[in-house]
């Protein structure tokens, strides 16, 4: 991917309980791979990430973010809206029969 990129992670004692990608680049950034270990979820660790990330990516010049999520992470989706993204493409992957 073009541009900095920032590998964030929120340990908890020895182990990572969330993580997210942030990839930055000129007026915007995108955030992939977001990921919280099911026994962490729901105490603010993406939330977290999400804050974090965007602040980074604004130092870099950005200033708006985009998620890419697949519409059947349900989860990743209600965090979203949450914290005030919305929806404005969809992508789906394409598989050989």
């Amino acid at each position: 991917m073009p541009g900095p990129a920032a590998y964030l992670s929120v340990e908890h004692g020895d182990q990572v309980a969330g993580m997210g990608l942030i990839v930055a680049s000129p007026g915007c950034a995108g955030v992939f791979c977001m990921a919280t270990h099911p026994a962490h979820r729901r105490q603010g660790i993406a939330t977290a990430i999400l804050h974090v990330g965007a602040r980074w990516a604004a130092a870099r010049g950005a200033d708006e973010l985009y998620p890419q999520v697949m519409d059947e992470n349900h989860a990743a989706r209600r965090l979203y809206d949450h914290v005030g993204f919305r929806v404005s493409h969809t992508y789906h992957y394409r598989l050989m029969p």
